[in-house]
């Protein structure tokens, strides 16, 4: 790492221009791991000259690593990687690097052309390692709001190790291809492997265990102990109080207060460390006795500034989402230790890589090393050396330097974890950092003070001076996370030199491209860094942000980026008005948006997260409760839409879980009651009042109200205050371009098409009727019955005397509907005066038939009849079988160019 400024080498580019900005930063990072930085050139007559190419067809003469389409395609959708993507591939003698390079390399976007030199997408696979792509693009969290490694790419890719890390091969690869192109070219080849740097650090949560709530923890760790029988760790509490009394206290000392004996024992090995102190306790996940912590905090401080030790800030829980926040602790640390505070580690790991790293370039921080899963020891993003992390939101590197947070002495130690002995905790530490003395990379560890305790600690203290050791004898350098990231930042710093490509001159800092050039991959100038403040030796200022953001602003795709989950135990997963109206809006609007609903799987669709949940009859839909439950605490949002009334009984359990509730009334709930058929039709006027009793009670503990009509709200109470209305309009997309299907085309006869609940209430039975008594018309009707005996009697209707004239589609998918409509020439809404319809409303499906362009005929009621008159495009009629069969007849005698003259009309007042 301390070898000098790498020497520039010229590549060849030829990628997308959505991928450019990401194809350098990829090609930055791995190349620095290989000795070089690259020049990049985007010329394809200057190619020749070049090391290396990137591109999707192999480039004569010169290595070059396919750019696929299916990387493309999954960026530019910011959908999640399909499990096993990622596969062990074998490097063939076809290699120019044959017989020097890696064997075999783990990739993902495979191809098949044999010209290749490497057969996948090495840029784009090193891209979704490194920039988190697996936390952008799936919504789980743990307890902590961290995302888990049961989530991640090395949890459902058996190829990718965490321990193995696979941009480490990509660059050794890279650097065999590179000495022998540099050789054969004339140029300076890779400058030689570093010596490799680990950067001890440790984190302060505690400053006082045996406090009187330190006493209090310990009795409920007993008690704990006890009623679930774990016999060794009562014994090791009991001996833990025996210990303080018999040794510690009489010499005034304290398991959390382990510091003049650490700094002493490094400073005997030559070596020195980082200490990360929390500045704010505003949390109560930010430690459990903040009192005594600010109390004893100067203490430490001056401790830590006389002996020399880098100081760095332990990001509490909401400076890993709030700016200001985070501002305000750095600024509070610096002022308490009189130095520069330049480095961060997260509380709990609590690092959101699309959240929390744009905030720490604001806050004006030279590194972050908090990315690691605390469940196991390994590099997060598939990479031993430090690198710049990358902004999704504004599509550029940011200006701080990740150092890869390698082990944490609670993974090795926990029981929830790994729960090794310290014996064993040593040996996984070596073998990880093996990897790092292998690539000649950079990376930390992390033990607590508390390890140092030779009762608390269980040996841990120990294993961490032969783990020093065993880096010195192994050629490493022990060192402070800042004197890491000034040497990586040193070495791999950018400058004016200039390197010739077939005679010509192109420089690293603005390679082969002038502004507004396509496929350029670096700006014309270097902005400012966000936020404003010098910067010292952090690393190279990254591509400016787009216009009409400000620099003290965090991008709306992160720190205004809530994740809203959408919840039904009743409705599709496909459902129009939540999936389509809702999800997608959201989705579409930059939210991480989850759907959880019977039948949902568990996948990705138009940008939106599917969960599934029990498909349960009406009578058991109440045991969703219990795995509702458990996802919600899985995914940890910020909203919770409930979208049934079946779920209101739990709101009172949600409303301490979930940032913000939010009800969604679909229908006049109490009229909806009084038509179900399933209740005796005595009792429904009493079950009609309970519900609306209830609903307005329970829905009192709700944020927020979505309806579809603003009379929906006199149901309700005078809280919560902020409610919405959001009308059945269907996206008019997704009717714009239907295509009729050919066997309803060839029809000659008056089609009529009605798609949605079958039920009398809707006007199924009318319908029936009224074709019972014409000629020269047919139906098509599509939906789900939910009444078994009905369906049965519109069954044997349509396969007797309606036999040829009524066709029955089934339920019909959302993707289906735009084009079974646009076969037919009317749209038939015949919906019966209930108590329900007779209320204002927003009728989803003569919207849909308007959008195809057909005529309507419709049940003239609140919401149906004026539009259809006001418009001039169908047929408004008395609800029942006298009026439908009117309606019918007089469609019946107007001509096809009348018809289409009204779908016309129809179409032109939704567009």
């Amino acid at each position: 790492m301390s070898a000098p400024t790498l020497p520039q080498v010229p590549v060849f580019v030829a990628a997308p221009s959505a991928l450019s900005a990401k194809v350098a930063w990829v090609l930055d990072s791995l190349c620095a791991a290989a000795g070089v930085r690259p020049a990049v050139v985007t010329d394809p007559d200057r190619a020749a000259g070049c090391v290396l190419a990137y591109a999707q067809r192999p480039v004569e003469g010169i290595p070059t690593i396919p750019s696929t389409l299916e990387a493309e395609e999954l960026i530019a959708a910011r959908q999640p990687l399909p499990a096993e993507s990622f596969r062990s591939v074998e490097i063939g003698s076809g290699s120019p690097a044959a017989g020097a390079a890696p064997d075999r390399l783990v990739g993902a976007f495979p191809v098949h052309h044999t010209g290749f030199a490497v057969p996948f997408d090495l840029v784009m696979s090193a891209f979704v390692l490194l920039a988190g792509w697996d936390e952008l693009t799936r919504p789980e969290r743990d307890r902590h709001g961290r995302f888990p490694f049961s989530a991640s790419l090395f949890a459902d890719n058996e190829a990718l190790r965490l321990e193995e890390p696979a941009c480490d091969a990509y660059a050794a690869w890279l650097r065999t291809v590179l000495i022998e192109r540099c050789a054969a070219l004339g140029l300076p080849g890779p400058a030689p492997v570093s010596r490799f740097l680990v950067a001890l650090t440790h984190d302060v949560d505690g400053l006082r265990r045996w406090t009187a709530r330190g006493w209090l923890a310990w009795a409920r760790r007993l008690v704990q102990g006890l009623g679930r029988r774990r016999w060794a760790a009562i014994r090791f509490e009991l001996g833990a109080a025996v210990h303080h009394l018999r040794y510690d206290l009489p010499q005034g000392r304290d398991p959390a207060y382990t510091f003049p004996e650490l700094i002493a024992g490094e400073d005997a090995l030559g070596v020195s460390s980082s200490f990360y102190i929390i500045a704010s306790h505003q949390h109560r996940t930010d430690g459990n006795q903040p009192a005594t912590y600010r109390r004893r905090r100067p203490e430490l401080l001056k401790l830590l500034t006389a002996a020399g030790r880098e100081v760095g800030l332990h990001g509490n829980h909401r400076d890993s989402i709030d700016a200001a926040s985070l501002r305000a602790d750095r600024a509070s640390l610096a002022a308490a230790s009189g130095g520069r505070v330049g480095g961060l580690r997260y509380h709990y790991l609590k690092c959101l890589y699309h959240t929390s790293l744009p905030l720490v370039e604001q806050a004006g921080f030279d590194y972050d090393t908090s990315l690691a899963f605390a469940e196991q020891e390994g590099f997060r993003c598939g990479f031993s050396h430090p690198f710049r992390p990358y902004d999704m939101a504004f599509d550029r590197p940011l200006a701080i330097v990740e150092l890869p947070l390698a082990v944490m002495d609670s993974t090795l130690q926990e029981r929830h974890y790994r729960h090794l002995s310290a014996d064993e905790a040593r040996r996984a530490t070596v073998a990880v950092l093996e990897r790092v003395r292998a690539s000649g990379g950079a990376a930390a560890i992390l033990w607590h003070h508390n390890r140092f305790h030779p009762y608390v600690g269980r040996g841990y203290g120990d294993a961490y001076w032969e783990i020093v050791r065993w880096v010195q004898q192994s050629g490493g350098e022990c060192l402070p996370a800042a004197e890491v990231a000034r040497r990586w930042t040193a070495r791999s710093a950018g400058s004016d030199e200039e390197v010739a490509v077939n005679g010509t001159a192109t420089s690293s800092a603005a390679p082969d491209t002038t502004a507004g050039t396509p496929g350029s991959l670096a700006p014309k100038t270097a902005p400012e860094r966000p936020g404003g403040e010098a910067h010292g030796s952090g690393p190279p200022t990254p591509a400016p942000r787009p216009e009409g953001r400000t620099a003290d602003r965090a991008p709306e795709g992160d720190e205004e980026r809530p994740r809203v989950v959408h919840v039904s135990v009743v409705h599709r997963p496909d459902d129009p008005r939540i999936f389509e109206r809702e999800c997608r809006s959201l989705a579409d609007a930059g939210y991480e948006v989850t759907y959880l609903a019977p039948g949902a799987g568990s996948g990705f669709a138009s940008g939106v997260h599917l969960g599934e949940l029990p498909r349960r009859s009406r009578r058991t839909r109440w045991l969703s409760a219990a795995p509702l439950l458990g996802e919600l605490h899985r995914l940890r949002p910020d909203v919770v839409h409930v979208h049934d009334p079946e779920l209101l009984t739990l709101f009172p359990a949600l409303r301490p879980l979930v940032g913000s509730l939010v009800y969604d009334m679909h229908e006049y709930v109490a009229q909806a009651v009084e038509g179900k058929y399933y209740i005796p039709r005595r009792l429904r006027p009493l079950a009609s009042r309970a519900t609306v009793g209830g609903q307005r009670s329970l829905v009192s503990l709700a944020d927020g109200v979505v309806a579809v009509v603003d009379e929906q709200f006199e149901q309700l109470g005078a809280r919560p205050d902020l409610r919405a209305t959001l009308p059945n309009y269907p996206r008019f997309a997704r009717f714009r371009d239907a295509q009729p299907r050919p066997d309803m085309v060839a029809e000659q006869r008056l089609k009529l098409v009605y798609i949605g609940s079958l039920t009398r209430t809707r006007g199924v039975d009318v319908m029936l009727d009224v074709l019972r008594q014409v000629d020269g018309a047919v139906l098509y009707l599509g939906g789900a019955f939910s009444n078994p005996d009905f369906e049965t009697e519109v069954r044997a209707a349509a396969g007797g005397e309606l036999a040829g004239r009524l066709t029955l589609l089934g339920r019909v998918p959302p993707d289906d509907v735009p084009d079974l409509l646009a076969g037919a020439d009317v749209v038939w809404v015949p919906a019966l005066q209930t108590a329900q319809y007779a209320r204002p409303t927003v009728a989803t499906k003569l919207y849909e038939g308007m959008a195809v362009g057909l005529a309507v005929l419709v049940s003239d009621l609140p919401g149906r009849g004026d539009v259809v008159r006001e418009v001039g495009c169908g047929v408004a009629v008395e609800p029942g079988v006298a009026g439908h069969l009117a309606g019918v007849r007089a469609l019946l005698d107007t001509d096809r160019e009348t018809l289409a003259e009204m779908g016309a009309r129809a179409r032109a007042a939704v567009e």
